[in-house]
């Protein structure tokens, strides 16, 4: 029997808490907190948790914006591949801190790293 890696790492519960702790390290971040003055943080919270949900194999479904038509306003604002690294590596932080097990945490690194080039309007 196959266990995707939204089962392994412990479903939504799980999800919810890395997305709450990721946002938390982001807004305290200087170089990536100017990129959420005007979000709405519980909506993009629940967005975000819909989106890796399906990324890692949940069966919910991303039902928000485009993620490039998402991200264009960041763009505007200058985001840049060193942000999008330093996001991952608080994503990664987070994923770490609620006990996700390291070769989950790498599958799902993996898996958020196709997002780039869209993230980035490229």
């Amino acid at each position: 029997m196959k266990i995707d890696l939204y089962e392994a790492i412990g479903g939504g519960a799980k999800i919810s808490a890395a997305v709450a702790l990721f946002h938390r390290k982001v807004l305290a971040d200087p170089s990536l907190a100017g990129f959420f003055v005007r979000a709405d943080m519980n909506g993009l919270q629940a967005k975000q948790a819909m989106f890796l949900s399906m990324l890692i194999g949940g069966e919910q479904r991303y039902t928000g914006r485009d993620i490039r038509e998402a991200h264009a306003g960041s763009r505007l604002q200058g985001l840049t591949d060193a942000h999008f690294d330093t996001l991952m590596g608080h994503f990664r932080a987070a994923l770490e801190e609620i006990g996700v097990e390291s070769t989950a945490v790498a599958q799902i690194m993996e898996r958020l790293e196709t997002t780039r080039d869209s993230v980035l309007g490229r």
